[in-house]
């Protein structure tokens, strides 16, 4: 009777690890790829981590730069170039409109004749 025993819990005990076998093989068939697909998005987050680095450092290196520039100079450079564009829409201000037409119809009058003649010769 104990041997008979003793064979039913190694057939149970045979089954028991026959399952977990199966379980285990399913299981890496199954995670094995998730855990590369993880691995790989670690290793790009890796290569993206790199990336965002250097972009730091070059952030960095402007933020010098910009400690660098002499915003005085560029205050007075900005107040000049506003007075010369005041002074030059002045200037177009200035300039009589109705006159300039005239002017222009005076020249067009002149030269009309001029063309009409030189067009004989085409």
């Amino acid at each position: 009777m104990t041997q008979k025993l003793s064979l039913v819990f190694s057939g149970i005990t045979a089954c028991c690890l026959l399952l977990l076998v199966v379980f285990l093989l399913v299981g890496a068939l199954v995670y094995v790829p998730r855990i590369n697909a993880a691995i790989e998005g670690f290793a790009e987050t890796a290569i993206d981590l790199k990336a965002m680095q250097d972009a730091m450092d070059d952030f960095a290196a402007a933020a010098e730069e910009l400690k660098k520039i002499d915003f005085e100079n560029i205050n007075q450079l900005v107040q000049e170039s506003r007075d010369s564009v005041t002074a030059a829409g002045e200037k177009i201000e200035q300039i009589d409109i109705a006159t300039l037409n005239d002017a222009i119809q005076n020249l067009n009058d002149t030269i009309e004749p001029l063309a009409r003649f030189f067009n004989v010769f085409r």
